[in-house]
């Protein structure tokens, strides 16, 4: 009986697992149930992501369950938040902005003649502060559904 037991309450965590996350998107991720993925890759132990709540976008670092930083901390209707187009040979991009005072995080995805890229950038005052580069496929949701109020970036970006 208790084999029973156990066997189903494994069968309810596995259900519960794949339900909270939809199919192809990675279950590693700092966006909560409900939360649509809009962008998330691993950068060696650590995860960036973007999370859109009831169409307010979010910005995580960090180990999954201990992110470093989180920004907006409460919705902001996207003020802090700017997108923007990459344009390469034979192919292109898109990025996300955020912007905390002098520090701007930004999260891209580029394809190009042979080459493909994503990650995210810190720069501070327009300089670039550190170009990390994702150790996995990212969730790539950018150039799609986003949210409205986003307005489009005005500061110049360069792959790294």
């Amino acid at each position: 009986m208790k084999k029973i037991f156990g066997t189903l309450a494994l069968s309810a965590i596995a259900i519960q697992s794949a339900i909270a996350q939809p199919m192809g998107e990675s279950a590693q991720s700092h966006c909560a149930y409900l939360e649509e993925v809009v962008f998330n890759c691993a950068i060696g132990k650590k995860h960036v992501s973007v999370c859109n709540t009831g169409g307010n976008l979010q910005y995580h670092f960090g180990k999954i369950g201990a992110a470093e930083l989180v920004f907006p901390t409460t919705p902001d209707n996207n003020e802090s938040v700017t997108r923007g187009g990459i344009m390469l040979a034979g192919g292109g991009g898109d990025y996300l902005r955020f912007s905390n005072g002098a520090h701007d995080y930004i999260v891209y995805t580029a394809e190009g003649r042979g080459s493909f890229s994503e990650g995210v950038v810190v720069e501070k005052s327009g300089k670039q502060l550190a170009a990390l580069k994702c150790s996995s496929y990212a969730t790539n949701k950018i150039s799609i559904n986003l949210p409205d109020g986003i307005h489009d970036d005005a500061k110049p970006f360069f792959i790294p």
